[in-house]
Formats: C-alpha cells, sequence, structure tokens
C-alpha cells in the first residue's frame, strides 16, 4: 500500500509484538497458503516489503509499484517467502529467488493504474503452499460487488493513521505473523469522493467509514479475495495504495483483478506464435 513508506517497512531485527490494522492472527494451521512475503535481504522478517499471491506454482502475482526499476532489470537480490504464517520461523525450505519480475505494460507509478506485477519464481512452491484462482469476470460482478465482506491478509503495519500525517506517533510496528482482517468492497462513489474519478472496472475500494481496519505499508501486493455460498475464495484485487491507515472515511484502494486474468495468462503460459496469430487479444 502506497503511503508514506511505498517502499515497505524498514529492516528490522527483531519481531514487534503481533497484533493489516485491526487485524488479527491467521489461523494455526495457516488456511491462507497462498499468501508469500517479497523482500529482500538474508533473513526474511528483516527483508519483508511487500506481500503477493501464488497464482500458479513458479509465479506470484503482486503490485507494480512493488518492484524498482533496477530489480525488474536484475530481480536476483529479491526473494519470496512462500508457506509462511510466521515470517521469524521461515525455514530455508520456505524461500524462494526470483529469476524474472514482469511488470503490466501500463503500469503508472503516479497514477497507479494498472498497478500489478508478476514474479517467477526460481522453483516451484512447496506445500503447504498452494495457488488461489483468480476471480473471473463473471464471479467478481458477484464476489466484487458493493456490500460484499472479502478478506485480506498480510504483514503490514498495525498501527492507523490519518491523512497528512508522517505515520503513526511513536513509528510504525509490522507483524511477524500473517494477519487477516474482514473488509467490505464499497460503492464506487464512496471511494471517487477520496481518490477522485477511477475506472472502477479496474480498481475498488474497500473499509469502513468509521475507519479502524484496513491494510496498510508492508501489505501492498497482497490479496484481497471472497467466496459466496460455501465456494472456493477467488482474488479479487491487490493492495495498491490508500490515504493514511486505517482512517475515518479514507479506505484502501485494490487493483481488480478480474480484467487482467487474460494477461496473466498469457504471461505465465504464453500461446505459441502459431496460436496467437488466430486467437483475439488476451487480456489489456
Amino acid at each position: 500500500m502506497l503511503g508514506p513508506l511505498a517502499a515497505g517497512p524498514p529492516a528490522r531485527s527483531a519481531p514487534p509484538a503481533p497484533q493489516v490494522v485491526g487485524g488479527t492472527d491467521v489461523p494455526d494451521p495457516n488456511p491462507y497458503v497462498w499468501q508469500v512475503s517479497i523482500g529482500t535481504g538474508d533473513a526474511p522478517y528483516a527483508g519483508h516489503r511487500c506481500g503477493g499471491s501464488l497464482v500458479a506454482p513458479r509465479w506470484v502475482l503482486s503490485a507494480g509499484h512493488c518492484f524498482r526499476a533496477s530489480e525488474v532489470g536484475d530481480p536476483s537480490r529479491l526473494r519470496v517467502v512462500v508457506g509462511a504464517r510466521t515470517l521469524s520461523q521461515a525455514v530455508p525450505e520456505q524461500i524462494r529467488q526470483v529469476r524474472r519480475v514482469v511488470v503490466h505494460p501500463g503500469f503508472d507509478l503516479l497514477t497507479l493504474d494498472d498497478d500489478l506485477a508478476l514474479a517467477e519464481l526460481d522453483a516451484p512452491a512447496a506445500a503447504p503452499a498452494a495457488p488461489i484462482a483468480l476471480a473471473s469476470p463473471a464471479e467478481d460482478a458477484t464476489l466484487g460487488a458493493p456490500g460484499v465482506l472479502a478478506t485480506l491478509t498480510g504483514w503490514g503495519g498495525l498501527k492507523g493513521y490519518g491523512p497528512g500525517e508522517p505515520g503513526p506517533p511513536g513509528g510504525q510496528a509490522y507483524a511477524d505473523t500473517l494477519q487477516l482482517v474482514a473488509l467490505p468492497v464499497l460503492d464506487p462513489d464512496v471511494c471517487a469522493a477520496v481518490f477522485g474519478p477511477i475506472d472502477a472496472g479496474r480498481k475498488l475500494c474497500a473499509g469502513y467509514e468509521e475507519g479502524g481496519r484496513d491494510s496498510c505499508e508492508g501489505d501492498s501486493g497482497g490479496a484481497l479475495v471472497a467466496s459466496a455460498g460455501g465456494g472456493a475464495p477467488r482474488q479479487i484485487g491487490i493492495v495498491s495504495s490508500g490515504i493514511g491507515c486505517a482512517a475515518p472515511s479514507y479506505p484502501g484502494l485494490y487493483t481488480r483483478v478480474a480484467p487482467y486474468a487474460g494477461w496473466v495468462r498469457s504471461v505465465i503460459a504464453p500461446l505459441p506464435l502459431t496460436a496467437r496469430l488466430f486467437l483475439p487479444q488476451l487480456g489489456r
């Protein structure tokens, strides 16, 4: 989530007490097995920068703003923790290096349009990590509709603060154990009142009028998921940006994933040239 600490949490040496803002620890064993941590450095906890979701055994979906231009050219310093609940307890078998980063060609850092990217891992993720399916346009019409209660997970900031503030008094604290919080999808008019005109077909807002529960810096790139009627969860959004964290009347802004499902497929499993010549363009 973009904000005063757009690059994610700073390096730290010791985990804070666990408390996303207003969230709770995920159950143990962790059912949110698609959630990953993206960062740099040797220690998973100290190096966490952004979240992401496993969408194929070797591919992670995240936000475009989570990757520096230099890392797109040379991702060798990036590492991804898969299948972890508590970052400080991650083991070497859960750590993957990044072979390639593909940022959506339409990504704009100023407007955060098309704020998504894919990272290819050097080896497939192993159990308990498992991919999550992206919502199709038909599913998104239901699961991404205003009033739906979606679920967000992440290792981001735990303290809320208001718009215009540099951060919470006393500094931010970050989760070591994965957090989850339920957030309602909001009407596009509510979102536009905060962020200005948005493309509601490609972005959505989620949060509470009274504040108190929200994504925060360090949650960027993480998955907003929903399910209906006891069905399997589907990813409907990617944490993109916000104004402050968990402030009243300031929801979080998310990239809708359904419109980009074709682009994701084209990167993960590109069609051979002969097939592309006879099929319509996939995605945007």
